[in-house]
């Protein structure tokens, strides 16, 4: 059975749907597979986003978001958390939990949408790649070159069992 990754966040930027729409274009399905859940409120991604996600041949809205519940929880192999900021509160699970967190912060308030987008774009794709050839998860037809991954996660800091 593949292994289970949850990609959530407490922000609205849209990170961890673009997370998982990246996910499938890098990893083999046999060897993993990804889920998002998103923000309490809001759910659709900016405009600005869905158009950088559009560039890359990505179409953002046809990932869907699913609950975050106890169960989901204890059915992850990896639960990867993003924000400028995490509070583990709302991860409610009764068994250990598999989690890194990915700081992901805002850009200077004077970069405009459009380029802010395409940096949080190119800045997940990269740590979802990353993740993938990290973990041995790749897929066959792609090098780690092709997926552009420079180095591996460092997981003595960013991995983290609670």
């Amino acid at each position: 059975m593949p292994e289970l990754v949850v990609f959530t966040g407490i922000n609205d930027l849209g990170c961890a749907r673009m997370a998982a729409a990246w996910f499938p274009m890098l990893a083999d399905p046999q060897k993993a597979r990804a889920v998002f859940t998103g923000p309490r409120g809001s759910l659709r991604p900016s405009p600005e986003i869905v158009a950088a996600m559009g560039e890359s041949g990505v179409e953002l809205n046809l990932v869907q978001p699913q609950v975050l519940t106890p169960e989901l929880l204890a059915s992850a192999d990896l639960v990867v958390t993003m924000g400028e900021t995490f509070d583990r509160g709302f991860l409610v699970t009764h068994g250990p939990l598999h989690r890194e967190h990915w700081m992901v912060e805002p850009e200077p308030a004077n970069t405009d949408g459009p380029g802010r987008a395409r940096s949080l774009r190119d800045l997940i794709r990269s740590r979802v790649a990353m993740l993938v050839f990290t973990e041995g998860w790749g897929r066959a037809d792609i090098s780690r070159e092709a997926a552009r991954v420079t180095r591996p996660r460092w997981h003595a800091e960013a991995f983290a069992t609670f």
